[in-house]
């Protein structure tokens, strides 16, 4: 009796066990997914790629990777195991990024190619007023000369920043550097020499100018007589100042 009642135990067992016909559950795969919201991208630009729009079931981990870059490029990722990967491309080219979305031990990948135009330098254009600059660069003591440099630009359309420093100015001179502006005014209050220099920046690329003016008390104009009788030599000497003119009679043969 005792042999009956087992195996009718180990028979309940086995149907429990394998016989409900119930088939586990099915584990979502992880899909990804790599978006890029930059259209042209140049060389400087610094691009964000997202795995945003990827799905998988549960927690979703990301690994980015630079599989492929150009020759000269020494590119690097910024945030690789983020949602998101910050890439800025030193070189023009192709860059190939893989991305690897791990969800419940499985993984999906995608891979995206970024092209990368070249940059060009921004162009450097300036207005000066000819009302206040004079010949050789000369500017009237106490007078308004403005550099203006609104109209330079940069071939791809990036916004540019503007930098003014005074290079040399006489000492008792208090010029000061100006930054975020694209003009320059310039008023001496010192006569001398100066240098103005102009550098702007398109985020990645510079471009500089140089300018020199010499400010003098003021502007002395002569108008020559021919019914004058004074020389033509000291028709200038009257009019300016002894000596102010220089001549080779005046000279020995070695100056």
């Amino acid at each position: 009796m005792k042999k009956i009642v087992l195996a009718l135990l180990s028979s309940q067992v086995l149907f429990g066990c394998g016989g409900s016909g119930d088939s586990p559950d099915k584990v979502e795969m992880p899909v990804a997914v790599i978006e890029s919201q930059v259209v042209n991208i140049i060389v400087g630009d610094n691009t964000t790629l997202s795995a945003n729009k990827s799905t998988g079931e549960g927690t979703l981990t990301y690994q980015w990777q630079l599989n492929s870059k150009p020759n000269s490029s020494t590119e690097t990722l910024l945030n690789s195991s983020t949602v998101n990967v910050e890439i800025q491309p030193d070189v023009p080219g192709d860059y190939l990024l893989t991305l690897v979305v791990s969800a419940n031990q499985l993984t999906s990948s995608a891979t995206f190619t970024l092209t990368v135009g070249e940059n060009t330098q921004p162009q450097i254009s300036t207005d000066l007023p000819l009302g206040s600059l004079l010949e050789k660069n000369t500017v009237i003591l106490n007078e308004l000369l403005r550099i203006d440099a609104s109209s330079s630009i940069d071939t791809e359309g990036r916004e540019l920043t503007f930098d003014w420093s005074v290079v040399k100015q006489p000492e008792q001179s208090s010029l000061t550097d100006i930054t975020n502006v694209d003009y320059f005014d310039f008023i001496s209050e010192v006569t001398g020499k100066y240098q103005i220099l102009l550098t702007i920046n398109d985020g990645y690329l510079s471009s500089s100018a140089l300018f020199d003016f010499e400010v003098i008390q003021s502007k002395v104009e002569l108008i020559p007589s021919l019914a004058s009788n004074l020389t033509a030599a000291q028709q200038v000497e009257n009019k300016f100042a002894s000596g102010s003119i220089d001549l080779p009679e005046s000279h020995d043969a070695i100056h």
